[in-house]
C-alpha cells in the first residue's frame, strides 16, 4: 500500500506542484536544525506556496517575536527555496 503512495502523488500533483511541496520539505527539515529551541517549540511551519513560508505561532506574543525575526528567518530560508 506505502509502496504505491509516489504513484499517487504523481497522478495529482503537477510537477511544479511536486517541486513546490519537495521544497516545503527541506523548509521544514532546516526549521527542525534552527539553534532557537524555543522558537521550534512554539511556532511551526504550516505552508509553503508562491515562494512564501506560513508560519503559525502559538499565541500573540511568539507571533511578535516572529515579526522581529522575519528578515533573519528569510535568509536562512532563502536558499531552500
Amino acid at each position: 500500500m506505502f509502496k504505491n503512495i509516489n504513484k499517487f502523488i504523481d497522478k495529482i500533483l503537477t510537477p511544479e506542484q511536486k517541486k513546490e511541496y519537495l521544497v516545503f520539505l527541506e523548509i521544514k527539515k532546516k526549521w527542525k536544525k534552527i539553534k532557537n529551541k524555543n522558537l521550534q517549540e512554539n511556532a511551526k511551519i504550516t505552508d509553503y506556496a508562491d515562494k512564501t513560508i506560513t508560519i503559525k505561532a502559538k499565541n500573540p506574543a511568539w507571533k511578535n517575536e516572529l515579526v522581529f525575526l522575519k528578515e533573519d528567518l528569510k535568509k536562512n530560508f532563502q536558499q531552500a527555496a
